[in-house]
């Protein structure tokens, strides 16, 4: 894909979202109570758990992006479950994968040290890039995953394997795509603090209304980035021919 896919993943993904507004912004708010709830959990249970679930919390949304894709907001409403019925026992093997992965990312930062000093907050951007940089390969091998496991039946070591390669054969879309969504993030982080250095009552507002936007509008738009992105990867033509 050329690099300009990424433009068009992040638009495509929000007039996916325009389609039919209600069905994904409930599958955002119930990817986001099930988070929730599992931050609650007592003893650190809560995060073993979720990346137990993210494969099949991914792949419902995916479901409901290929459902608004093929039918917009007409009937009948999509099947959130299909690939997780039947797939139900390689999709936890895949959520076990993630954990591992995220365990095998957390020992690394714990041993490089890589924790932000409150003394110090000028290290918060070295470690953020620490963060990025360890995590990234784990984000691209379970970006599509789930859906090749549960709608192609790829085992799940091989979805993980062949997720990483499509994501760094493409990495120059993915790269546009990441710095085109931080630009949707960041722009109005830096609107609201520029208010504040004008009145503190005023930027405080501000932020609020962007904290609510970012929820509404931009998590929607980056959940359904991965069946956008999916789609031209795996499915269609490249966004360059006709």
């Amino acid at each position: 894909m050329p690099a300009r896919a990424g433009i068009v993943w992040v638009i495509a993904s929000y007039r996916l979202f325009r389609a039919n507004m209600p069905l994904l912004s409930a599958l955002t708010f119930g990817y986001l109570m099930v988070f929730t709830l599992m931050l609650v959990l007592p003893g650190g249970i809560g995060g073993m758990l979720f990346p137990l679930l993210q494969p099949m919390l991914t792949l419902a949304i995916a479901n409901g992006c290929r459902g608004i894709a093929q039918n917009g907001n007409r009937p009948p409403p999509p099947d959130l479950l299909a690939g997780i019925r039947k797939r139900r026992p390689e999709l936890m093997k895949l959520g076990a994968l993630q954990l591992a992965g995220s365990l095998t990312v957390m020992l690394m930062m714990y041993l490089l040290d890589a924790k932000p000093d409150p003394e110090q907050p000028d290290q918060i951007f070295q470690v953020m890039a620490v963060v990025a940089l360890l995590s990234s390969p784990l984000l691209l091998a379970f970006w599509f995953s789930p859906l090749l496991t549960g709608w192609h039946d790829v085992p799940p070591l091989k979805s993980t394997f062949f997720s990483l390669v499509a994501a760094l054969r493409n990495w120059r879309a993915f790269l546009v795509y990441a710095l085109t969504l931080l630009a949707v993030v960041l722009l109005p982080a830096l609107l609201a603090m520029f208010a504040m250095q004008i009145s503190e009552t005023f930027g405080q507002i501000l932020a609020k209304a962007i904290e609510i936007l970012m929820l509404l509008l931009v998590l929607p738009t980056v959940l359904a980035g991965t069946y956008v992105s999916y789609h031209d990867i795996f499915a269609a033509p490249p966004v360059n021919e006709p």
